[in-house]
């Protein structure tokens, strides 16, 4: 398990003994056959930049975690996608450890 699996794992571990409803985005690619490659899905309704894990905290509030490793790069649109929820009054941040 790659280092940013083993704190996603962790986390998400934490946020179930607090019984937080969470659920993991998956924003791997889509494996073209034709292409043979891995493409983003650029679709309506997409978007690039949200959290690993979603929620919705006890009292309402939407949940948006970004999970990175010690010497993780936080992209300009993750960054931007945190800031977003944060400013709608949800609760937005990185996390480089459980702790976190």
């Amino acid at each position: 398990m790659t280092p940013e699996g083993e704190i996603k794992r962790a986390i998400f571990m934490l946020l179930q003994k607090r019984k937080i409803f969470c659920w993991n985005n998956q924003s791997v690619g889509v494996f073209d056959p034709v292409r043979r490659c891995y493409r983003k899905n650029n679709g309506i309704g997409s978007m690039n930049g949200v959290a690993d894990i979603l929620g919705i905290l006890p009292n309402g509030r939407f949940l948006a975690i970004e999970v990175k490793s010690k010497k993780g790069v936080v992209s300009p649109v993750q960054k931007d996608f945190l800031r977003a929820i944060n400013e709608l009054g949800g609760l937005a941040f990185v996390a480089r450890s459980v702790v976190d």
